[in-house]
């Protein structure tokens, strides 16, 4: 699994701030940021890469707020949680469950 979610993202960070606070734990397939929530995922090209960048920024200071870092649940573009996988095994609209 090589997808992060990324969430509080400090205010104004824009997408090359984005992928350059990521780029040093690998190569980086894909970013999308999400910047009015102040969310993001970055898609790097192998596991290893995507949990050293956990392990070094999760709980990381940035511009005042602590980043939080995680494997992503689903897809890219998708909000991790309300889509997709789910516990009751059930399809949600505009998801499908994942095994």
């Amino acid at each position: 699994h090589t997808n992060l979610w990324v969430g509080g993202l400090p205010e104004g960070i824009d997408e090359g701030m984005f992928r350059t606070l990521f780029s040093r734990y690998g190569s980086i397939v894909s970013v999308k940021l999400v910047s009015e929530k102040r969310f993001g995922y970055v898609k790097y090209t192998a596991k290893g890469e995507a949990q050293a960048a956990i392990d070094a920024l999760n709980g990381f200071e940035c511009n005042g707020v602590k980043l939080s870092i995680k494997l992503a649940e689903n897809k890219a573009g998708s909000t991790p949680g309300l889509l997709g996988a789910n516990p009751f095994g059930i399809s949600l609209p505009g998801g499908q469950p994942q095994s």
